[in-house]
């Protein structure tokens, strides 16, 4: 299936020679914290972090939001497959805790997005994770003509490129760390490309909803992505 298609067939890419370079953020004040804040989430604050239609103006979900214990490599679905069985660490997918996805269509564009969520036992965790996960397959999927994507402050740590993807034309890929979470979003074109504003407003509200809920918050926060 369409939306499906990151998981299904990325992993092929992931020979290719590292392209980026990381754009790191500042540690977090865990003492600035409210006092009910999650070291990490669980499985019904996962499936709030996702992003639901009221988050997406203008976007169709074409894939239901989903979250569970992460069992990789036993698991057949993704996004165990963003965490493919060449990468030489495999510690940020046997880390992993619990993981969820959803989907959306931009109707106009034809712009796929995918959005995933791993979470860790502690910010040291997610933070390796964040660097191998960039490292071993995220950089070597967008081979031809790569550029980086400027994020700004957005999230604890973040990488953010667009680049020429063999099977799926000009995509992008953001990894973002908030706390013990990371999450993942992955899009390509049929049509037109992504604007960085639209990105980057996209990758604000996933983070923001994020760090709602490791604050103990119900999560709010939206786009007008459309």
């Amino acid at each position: 299936m369409k939306n499906q298609r990151w998981y299904v067939r990325c992993a092929a890419a992931v020979t290719a020679a590292v392209l980026f370079t990381g754009c790191g953020g500042g540690s977090v004040d865990s003492g600035s914290r409210p006092a009910n804040a999650a070291k990490t989430l669980n499985t019904k604050q996962v499936m709030s972090v996702l992003p639901d239609a009221p988050a997406m103006t203008g976007w169709r979900n074409v894939e239901k939001a989903v979250a569970r214990r992460s069992t990789y490599p036993e698991q057949t679905e993704t996004p165990p497959s963003m965490c493919p069985l060449a990468m030489s660490d495999k510690t940020p997918c046997t880390d992993v805790r619990l993981d969820g996805r959803t989907a959306f269509l931009d109707p106009e564009s034809k712009t796929d997005a995918l959005f995933w969520v791993f979470t860790y036992r502690d910010e040291k965790a997610a933070a390796a994770a964040h660097r191998a996960l960039w490292k071993n397959f995220y950089s070597h999927i967008l081979r031809e003509d790569p550029t980086q994507v400027d994020l700004e402050n957005i999230g604890d740590e973040r990488f953010a490129g667009r680049g020429n993807h063999p099977v799926f034309g000009r995509s992008t890929m953001s990894l973002i760390r908030v706390g013990t979470t990371l999450l993942g979003i992955n899009t390509s074109h049929s049509r037109t490309e992504l604007p960085d504003k639209q990105l980057t407003a996209l990758a604000a509200m996933f983070a923001e909803r994020a760090q709602q809920a490791l604050d103990g918050k119900t999560p709010s926060a939206v786009t007008a992505a459309g």
